[in-house]
């Protein structure tokens, strides 16, 4: 593939880029087969189940199969013969956001059409649409890294984090490759004349991003309008112009509900933690036609487990309770009479690695309090002495020598020529929006490690630009056979 053919990498290079990409897709599948045995909790195995489902419909009902795949008016009761057998097509707690879980469901039933079933058949395939979306990546910032080549494909091809988690089948995979397309044929639009093929994929990754992390595109819309506004007028003040396109959007985005009723952020946000939270603390949910209740991981005992998913508790039981219709107003009951009969929803353990975070309002004030926290555990955490497992620990580890490299490259800070400052705030801008939502949002530092991956590239991009390599030379030149 032309597509391939790229500046400082020969295709030998990429080659076994992609083999160790497929190795260490084989070992994530090691790590939920072997090590992490709950196939109905492992996350690599959650929807590649739930496309059998899907993809089983092919052979006894193609119509059913074609409506669910495209979307369809497959949101009916009819098709519930179908979801009901699914674990997670329903997410647990709905919002108003898309159910990022439908994305990878749905390509898994694709490509179950290919790999008969076969786990591995999805991983190498997810193996490669990654690549190509690290390949774009590359291809979008090597013209402003031209003397640092070398150090550019580490940054983003071989980080331990980028190479685990972007090579199996997860969203992540869909999000490199999304992510990357559109920043490249972005940049590429920019930089030559707007062409319909650079157009439709723009428009074409956009949609994908938004249908399976909608945050990220969120995260990124403020950096790319200020990119294209700087690059198309003049490279003047670009700080300023980044700083005000960011302050409207926000102002813009704060007054949505005026526009778009039912669509407010900050409570979408405050809605979203508030559910983390309950998941993460673990415990057991129950529902009925009035009720939601839900009981504490130490209190397990005050269930009383008839046939089926069926239940209802003991005499003086103690929980906390939504109605169905109002799930704002939490009630605590602390002697229960209740002898209704409850279905069982979820049943999960405390998380292992969670953390404690800002109770976040769906208020600006609120917003702004919690952000710098939030920002700080995106950022910085986990540290190594949280480690309590090894993918927490080599996370953590690979966390300190990032970090270690930022404090690096403040001592060796090179000036920036204006087209270099739009590339470091563009960079900057996505970063700092993505991990103020994960910081938000986000409770545990297992999730944390995985959800701030895309953006790991981009830290390292920025800095880049602003090391200056021959400044290190200079100060430690036994480098410089490794640096040149």
């Amino acid at each position: 593939m032309r597509f391939f053919e790229v500046e400082g990498v020969s295709k030998k290079t990429l080659s076994l880029i992609f083999v160790v990409k497929i190795l260490f897709g084989l070992l994530l599948w090691s790590v939920y087969t072997f090590y992490y045995t709950d196939r109905s909790t492992a996350d690599i195995y959650k929807y590649f189940d739930d496309s059998k489902i899907m993809f089983n419909s092919l052979f006894t009902k193609p119509l059913d199969y074609f409506q669910m795949l495209f979307g369809i008016k497959n949101d009916t009761p009819y098709f519930d013969q179908y979801y009901s057998q699914m674990n997670h097509w329903h997410t647990m707690f709905e919002s108003n956001l898309y159910s990022d879980s439908h994305t990878i469901i749905r390509l898994n039933a694709v490509l179950r059409l290919f790999s008969f079933g076969f786990y591995n058949v999805h991983t190498v395939f997810m193996c490669f649409i990654s690549l190509i979306g690290l390949t774009a990546i590359y291809k979008t910032f090597v013209s402003f890294l031209k003397n640092k080549k070398k150090e550019l494909v580490c940054a983003i091809f071989l980080i331990p984090s980028v190479l685990f988690w972007g090579s199996g089948v997860l969203k992540e995979g869909i999000l490199f490759f999304a992510l990357g397309l559109l920043v490249y044929h972005f940049n590429r639009s920019i930089q030559s004349r707007f062409n319909f093929k650079s157009v439709f994929i723009i428009i074409f990754s956009a949609i994908l991003i938004f249908y399976t992390k909608f945050y990220i595109l969120v995260s990124l819309i403020p950096g790319m309008i200020a990119f294209f506004l700087i690059a198309k007028t003049n490279n003047m003040a670009p700080f300023i112009k980044y700083l005000l396109v960011t302050v409207t959007i926000v102002i813009l985005g704060l007054n949505m509900e005026k526009i778009f009723p039912g669509y407010d952020p900050l409570e979408i946000l405050s809605i979203k933690q508030r559910d983390c939270i309950v998941l993460v603390n673990g415990g057991v949910v129950l529902y009925n036609d009035s009720f939601i209740i839900k009981i504490e991981n130490d209190k397990r005992n005050e269930i009383v487990h008839l046939n089926n998913d069926k239940c209802t508790l003991k005499k003086g039981s103690k929980y906390l309770c939504w109605h169905i219709n109002n799930m704002n107003d939490t009630l605590q009951v602390t002697n229960s009479t209740d002898t209704s009969i409850y279905t069982l929803l979820w049943d999960v353990q405390e998380a292992a690695s969670k953390i404690k975070i800002g109770k976040l309002e769906p208020t600006f004030l609120s917003l702004l309090r919690n952000s710098p926290q939030a920002f700080f555990n995106a950022m910085f955490r986990p540290f190594l002495f949280e480690s309590k497992s090894i993918l927490i620990f080599i996370s953590a580890f690979e966390n300190t020598v990032i970090l270690l490299f930022i404090v690096f490259t403040l001592f060796f800070i090179k000036p920036l020529d204006a087209e270099e400052w739009n590339v470091f705030l563009f960079c900057f801008s996505f970063v700092f929006i993505l991990y103020i939502i994960i910081g938000l949002t986000t409770p545990v530092l297992g999730a944390i490690v995985r959800y701030k991956t895309p953006a790991i590239p981009f830290v390292l991009i920025s800095m880049l630009l602003l090391i200056d390599k021959e400044k290190i030379v200079q100060r430690f030149p036994k480098l410089s056979k490794f640096l040149n």
